[in-house]
């Protein structure tokens, strides 16, 4: 079983890909989908909370598919709502 900490590293590789080395594999910036949170459930399955879930899905479910496969584990998707005005200033 793969830790939390090669998940995440594989997890950036996929959409990142490393400067000057590696190429992303799918072209969709971690920051354009509102990447939030990382991390390996105990059930093994790999948790992503984003705030815009339809682009990790990709169409037809393609792109999660292909992190599924690259990853060798399944994910799980949790959708970030922030309200607007939810600011805590005052």
């Amino acid at each position: 079983m793969k830790t939390e900490r090669e998940l995440i590293s594989k997890f950036f590789i996929f959409f990142e890909g490393v400067w000057n080395y590696v190429e992303p594999i799918i072209d969709v910036s971690t920051y354009s989908m509102g990447v939030c949170d990382l991390k390996l459930l105990p059930n093994g399955k790999f948790q992503v909370t984003l705030r815009r879930p339809g682009l990790l899905i990709g169409k037809g479910g393609a792109t999660i598919g292909k992190l599924e496969e690259f990853l060798q584990t399944k994910v799980t998707i949790v959708e970030k709502v922030i309200e607007r005005g939810s600011t805590d200033k005052k």
